[in-house]
């Protein structure tokens, strides 16, 4: 079964069906079940021969061993000028995240809900609260990131296009200046969901300056999100953007 085809029974996760038969997986059985959907490599090959590398294996804070890195062992390969070594989770969406990869799939989860605060996240996962927030801001930004796609048509004769106009406002709490905002001109298709969002600015503003760090706030394009996808199964849709962000090949 291809990682595509695999990925796609997160349409018909269930909390109370599903999650007990992951939760009770070994990290090792976990991260396979990730592999199996793209999210993590399975295999990476050396540079140099391009054969699979072994994984190998140190003991963490906890004394259990943990994956660390791809190796290959060939003496022809470490004496090259490749890099026989690799990361385990180099290229991948956990590269950067800290904790349990199980406890983020979770959170995931639990955060697409939306019915606890970044606190109760903390505390049903056993986590510190920084670390939640660091997951759930990732998240965030892949559903913001998922906006931003390569401008197409909508419309046409006999198709209904809703069209609504927004300021966004970053406020600093600089006493007696001017609030930072930018107006949007955003739209939906009734039928098929399809989305644009246009800038007033865009026309006024040089390429790469940082208007969505510095202008726009995540949290509407994670409202957007949510209301492109909410008939959709949330959990599906968020990690195949991931394993299509991540392109583990």
């Amino acid at each position: 079964m291809t990682a595509v085809a695999a990925i796609l029974d997160l349409k018909s996760f269930n909390l109370i069906k599903t999650w007990p038969e992951l939760a009770n997986k070994t990290d090792d059985e976990f991260d396979e079940y990730l592999a199996e959907r793209g999210l993590l490599w399975r295999e990476n090959p050396c540079p140099s021969c391009h054969e699979s590398r072994k994984i190998s294996k140190q003991k963490n804070a906890s004394g259990a061993f943990c994956k660390q890195k791809f190796e290959c062992y060939k003496r022809a390969c470490r004496n090259s000028r490749f890099n026989c070594k690799t990361g385990y989770l180099k290229g991948t969406f956990f590269e950067g995240l800290r904790g349990s990869r199980k406890k983020i799939f979770l959170c995931s989860f639990l955060y697409l809900n939306g019915k606890m605060v970044m606190k109760e996240l903390a505390e049903t996962l056993e986590t510190e609260e920084k670390t939640v927030i660091q997951w759930c801001q990732w998240f965030r930004d892949i559903m913001a990131e998922s906006l931003y796609q390569p401008a197409i048509m909508i419309g046409g004769v006999g198709e209904t296009v809703q069209i609504d106009e927004t300021n966004i406002v970053k406020r600093k709490y600089n006493v007696g200046r001017i609030v930072r905002n930018g107006w949007l001109i955003g739209g939906i298709q009734n039928n098929t969901r399809a989305v644009f969002i246009e800038s007033h600015l865009k026309r006024r503003i040089k390429p790469k300056c940082g208007l969505k760090g510095d202008l726009w706030d995540d949290h509407w394009f994670e409202a957007l999100w949510h209301f492109k996808h909410h008939e959709e199964a949330k959990l599906y849709e968020l990690w195949a953007e991931i394993a299509r962000r991540y392109p583990l090949t």
